[in-house]
């Protein structure tokens, strides 16, 4: 009876764990960010954080920051990224596009 019990515990508090997971780790998914990558050349992105698949990310409506001065140039498609190649994601307060 102890044994039920606690087998009992342990899938509730993984099934609380799994949803508690989802639930925090919705604001880092489809949130607007601006991707820096490793390499100094590589122009910005920015993006929709889309998904996470293993160490691939997923970007959605995409545009390429190349200047400053110049207007950023929109990527049609998905675009996914190897985290390696990413230095950090910046989630910029007002950027609605």
């Amino acid at each position: 009876m102890v044994d039920l019990a606690w087998g009992i515990v342990a899938v509730l508090s993984i099934g609380w764990g799994v949803l508690a997971y989802e639930w925090w780790g919705l604001p880092r998914r489809r949130t607007r960010v601006i991707v820096t990558f490793r390499d100094e050349k590589a122009p910005s992105l920015e993006a929709i954080l889309w998904q996470r698949r293993g160490r691939w990310l997923v970007f959605r409506d995409c545009y390429l920051l190349e200047a400053a001065k110049q207007a950023p140039t929109r990527l049609d498609g998905e675009v996914t990224l190897d985290r390696a190649q990413v230095l950090f994601l910046q989630m910029p307060g007002d950027a609605k596009r």
